[in-house]
């Protein structure tokens, strides 16, 4: 699924069909609608709805938080890490995702067949000697 379906799929969830119709040319590139900008939308969008996040300018469907930043995950062709750095790879097919995938970098890592790579914290907990 792409953004943009996603964001559509999203406002057509709350709303339906017929609002987003009135509604579709003011949502912008990550499904926000600039409120400011767009003062009779507010008045067709009940904004007391708890599936929408009301921000100081804009409104959009909580569904869609983290779609502006992909949620973390980048494209691979922008992988830049350290040594010391702990990530996660994916794979995204045509048919959705695939799971998510460990592994060290190494000879063996396949770095074209991910698609995403994401940057998680880890904290390694205290190592105890059992003897």
């Amino acid at each position: 699924m792409t953004k943009q379906e996603k964001i559509k799929e999203e406002w057509i969830a709350i709303y339906g069909e017929e609002k987003y119709n009135l509604i579709k040319y003011a949502i912008k590139e990550n499904g926000y609608i600039d409120c400011v900008r767009n003062p009779e939308i507010s008045e067709i969008i009940n904004t007391c709805e708890k599936s929408i996040y009301w921000g100081t300018t804009e409104f959009y469907p909580l569904a869609l938080k983290g779609i502006s930043t992909n949620n973390g995950w980048e494209l691979i062709e922008d992988l830049a890490i350290e040594d010391n750095e702990y990530v996660l790879f994916l794979r995204m097919t045509e048919g959705g995702e695939v799971p998510i995938f460990t592994s060290p970098l190494g000879e063996d890592f396949k770095i074209g067949y991910f698609t995403h790579w994401k940057r998680i914290s880890f904290e390694k907990p205290p190592l105890f000697d059992t003897k």
